[in-house]
């Protein structure tokens, strides 16, 4: 298998592990802030024991200074996610999620100088646009448009964490990652009001945080490094599309159609601008 099936075969994995995590968050019936705690939790507990056993304990004891910084945006995206979540719909979210690539190219050239060709200048206005749309659909529920803000978080400081990986191409980000999850747990312990989960709660959380989540950021984490970051961004367009129509068929949940009118625009804008800066490199 060369490089190029292994990073699809990676991050489509990975991608297809993510998709249920919205759907399992809305369906364990806890209180926010404890739905972060066992997520994160449980997600960097899970990664922990397996860099243990496969790297050792030296894996976990020393973090370079863009490991750090990676681990306390990554543990910020970890939290805000579960309260944009509890605020907003999941479309919306994920649509808003899926804008990470756009504040990626303007952290770019804020902190490492990059420049900006007009396909990326483009995708960047008309994000914006798609972004509006999304947010008008919300403007007469505070709850929603509080939501919106955090599901920007996400997608802002997922777009530092990974600037910061791309700036340090040889340091693993794994051992980070695991980090991340783990003071995400920590971060909010003092808003979790009861750590206690119903009894049927435990299999789900125990399924997306002990298995699926720790699967999806360990898989995307690796697929970057056999393709390019247009094919990882195609891939993530697609979790965008089928995580809130898992959860529209499953729970009946409609955004609405400003949300999803803004939506569309968002992934189209990606989907096309990725496609193009796949075919400029290929050419």
């Amino acid at each position: 298998m060369n490089n190029q099936a292994k990073g699809i075969l990676i991050t489509g994995i990975g991608v297809l592990a993510l998709i249920p995590d919205s759907l399992i968050i809305r369906l364990v019936d806890e209180a926010t802030m404890t739905v972060a705690f066992w997520r994160a939790g449980l997600s960097g507990l899970a990664i922990t024991i397996f860099l243990l056993l496969t790297r050792g304990p030296k894996s976990m004891l020393s973090f370079s200074l863009p490991a750090l910084l990676f681990a306390g945006c990554y543990a910020i995206n970890t939290i805000l996610y579960v309260v944009a979540l509890s605020l907003t719909s999941v479309a919306a979210t994920v649509f808003l999620l899926a804008t990470a690539p756009v504040w990626a190219l303007i952290i770019s050239r804020l902190f490492l100088k990059e420049a900006l060709n007009i396909r990326m200048i483009l995708t960047v206005i008309f994000t914006l646009i798609g972004i509006g749309i999304i947010a008008m659909g919300s403007s007469m529920n505070f709850g929603a448009i509080l939501g919106n803000l955090a599901a920007l978080g996400v997608a802002i400081s997922l777009a530092t964490a990974f600037t910061i990986a791309r700036a340090s191409p040889n340091i693993s980000m794994i051992p980070a990652t695991a980090l991340s999850y783990l003071v995400a747990a920590i971060a909010v312990t003092p808003f979790v009001a009861s750590y206690t989960l119903e009894p049927t709660d435990w299999p789900k959380m125990l399924i997306l945080g002990g298995a699926l989540l720790p699967l999806a950021t360990c898989l995307m984490a690796i697929g970057p490094q056999y393709i390019t970051s247009a094919e990882v961004g195609l891939f993530l367009v697609l979790e965008s599309i089928f995580a809130p129509i898992l959860v529209w068929y499953v729970l009946g949940e409609n955004p609405g159609s400003t949300a999803i009118i803004g939506g569309v625009i968002v992934l189209l804008v990606l989907t096309i601008s990725n496609i193009v800066g796949l075919r400029s490199k290929i050419s």
